[in-house]
C-alpha cells in the first residue's frame, strides 16, 4: 500500500471513528447528573465515578507493553479490548442503577487505555509531522460536531423524558463497540516491520517511570506540569455537577448547553487556531496557553454561585466558554505532545502509556481531595483548581526558559 492510499485509509477511518465518539460522549458525559437527580447517587459514588476516566488510565503501561511485543496482532487486540470494554455497556438496559452504571463505565473507560496507545502509532506513522497539529485538530472538530447534536438533543429527551437515558446509555454500548473495532483497519504495516525491543519491560509502574524519565528530563517537566495541571481539572469533577444539580437546580437542557454546546463550539472555533500553533511551535508553548487560559473557569463557577438563579446559568455559559478553549488547547497537548519528546517510533507507546499512566495516578489522588474539601463546603474545589493552573502554567513555562542541562 503506497503512502498517500495508506494515509487516505487512515484519516478516513480516524474521521469515523471520531464522529462516533463524538456522538456518544455527547450523550454519557451526563451520567453524572442523571446519577445524582435520577439514580439518587451519593457524592461519594458521584466522587468515585469522576474518577473511573483517570484510575482506568493505570493498566495503560501494561497494554502499552502488549502492543510493542506483538505489533502484528494489533488488530486481534482491538478487536478483543473492544467486546470486553466498550460492548457491556449495552447491558445498562437491563441493569439501570447507579451502581451498575459506576461498573459498566469503568469497563468502558478501560478502553480507552488500549486506543491512545493506537492512536498516537498510527498518526506518527501514516501522517507527515507537519501536519499532525491539524489533522489532530480537524478530527477533534469533527468530534465536536456530532457531540453538540447528541448532548443538546438529550438534554432536550431528559427534559421531556426522564427515563429514556436507559435506552440511549445501551446504545452508546453498540456504537461505541463499532468505533473501538474500526481501528483495526489502520494501517500501520510500516510499524509491525519494524524490529521489536527484546529488552525486558518493568511492569512495575514507578521503575517504569522512572526509567522514562532518566532518558528525558524534558519529558519530565512535561509530565510534572500535566500532573499538576491534572489537579486543577480533577479537584472539581465532582464538585461541578453537585453545584449544578443541587445549588443551582438548574433544567438537564441548560446543562447539557453549557457543558456541551458551549464548551464544543468554542473547542471547534479556537482547535484550528491551536493546530496550527502547536504545528509552528510544540506542545509545551501550547500547554502554557492552555492552563493560563482555564483559571477562568473555576473563577466563573464561583461566580455562579453567588448569583440570583436568574442570572448564574450566564456565568455558568461563560465558564464553559474558558473551559472549551483551555480544553481546546489541552487536548492536543495531552493526545499528541508525548510523541515529541520520543527519539524514534518504538518509544511512542513507551512515551504515550507513561502519560496516560501518570493520568491515573493523579485520578487516585486530585478528585479525593475534591471530596473531602466539598465535605467542608461547594466552593473551596473551585478555589484550589485556581491555584492548581496557575502553577501548572508556571511549570510548563520552565521547559522554554531553561536548556536541558538546567532541567
Amino acid at each position: 500500500m503506497n503512502n498517500l492510499t495508506t494515509r487516505s485509509k487512515t484519516l478516513a477511518i480516524q474521521m469515523f471513528h471520531s464522529s462516533l465518539e463524538g456522538t456518544v460522549y455527547g450523550m454519557l458525559i451526563m451520567a453524572e447528573v442523571i446519577m445524582r437527580r435520577e439514580l439518587k447517587a451519593s457524592i461519594l459514588l458521584i466522587t468515585m465515578f469522576t474518577m473511573l476516566g483517570s484510575v482506568t488510565n493505570l493498566l495503560s503501561i501494561y497494554f502499552s507493553h502488549i502492543l510493542t511485543k506483538y505489533p502484528g496482532k494489533i488488530k486481534t487486540i482491538i478487536t478483543v479490548a473492544a467486546m470486553f470494554t466498550r460492548l457491556p455497556m449495552a447491558l445498562f438496559f437491563f441493569f439501570n442503577t447507579a451502581e451498575a452504571l459506576f461498573v459498566l463505565s469503568a469497563l468502558y473507560y478501560l478502553g480507552d487505555t488500549f486506543i491512545k496507545p493506537v492512536q498516537n502509532i498510527y498518526m506518527k506513522m501514516n501522517y507527515a509531522r507537519t501536519e499532525l497539529g491539524k489533522i489532530y485538530a480537524y478530527s477533534i472538530s469533527l468530534n465536536k460536531v456530532f457531540f453538540i447534536a447528541a448532548v443538546y438533543s438529550f438534554g432536550l429527551w431528559m427534559d421531556s423524558n426522564s427515563s429514556i437515558y436507559i435506552a440511549v446509555f445501551s446504545i452508546c454500548g453498540l456504537v461505541s463497540f463499532l468505533s473501538f473495532f474500526m481501528l483495526g483497519y489502520v494501517p500501520v504495516s510500516e510499524w509491525m516491520k519494524e524490529k521489536v525491543s527484546e529488552r525486558k519491560v518493568d511492569l512495575l509502574i514507578f521503575p517504569t517511570l522512572i526509567a522514562v524519565f532518566k532518558k528525558n528530563r524534558r519529558f519530565l517537566v512535561y509530565e510534572a506540569a500535566f500532573f499538576i495541571y491534572g489537579g486543577g481539572f480533577m479537584v472539581v469533577l465532582a464538585a461541578v455537577p453537585i453545584l449544578l444539580v443541587d445549588h443551582l437546580n438548574l433544567s438537564y437542557s441548560i446543562i447539557s448547553f453549557g457543558r456541551g454546546v458551549v464548551s464544543a463550539v468554542v473547542i471547534i472555533l479556537t482547535i484550528p487556531v491551536f493546530g496550527k500553533l502547536f504545528d509552528k511551535k510544540d506542545p509545551v508553548h501550547v500547554g502554557v496557553l492552555a492552563f493560563s487560559i482555564l483559571i477562568a473557569h473555576p473563577v466563573l463557577m464561583i461566580t455562579a454561585y453567588f448569583l440570583p438563579v436568574e442570572f448564574a446559568k450566564w456565568s455558568v455559559y461563560l465558564s464553559y466558554v474558558s473551559f472549551g478553549a483551555g480544553m481546546a488547547a489541552v487536548t492536543l497537548c495531552w493526545n499528541i505532545g508525548p510523541m515529541f519528546f520520543a527519539k524514534n517510533n518504538m518509544e511512542i507507546p513507551e512515551m504515550t502509556s507513561t502519560h496516560v499512566t501518570l493520568t491515573g495516578i493523579r485520578g487516585l489522588i486530585w478528585p479525593v481531595l475534591g471530596y473531602f474539601l466539598m465535605k467542608l463546603h461547594i466552593i473551596l474545589p473551585f478555589i484550589f483548581s485556581i491555584g492548581f493552573f496557575a502553577a501548572a502554567a508556571f511549570i510548563m513555562r520552565t521547559i522554554i526558559e531553561k536548556s536541558d542541562q538546567e532541567i
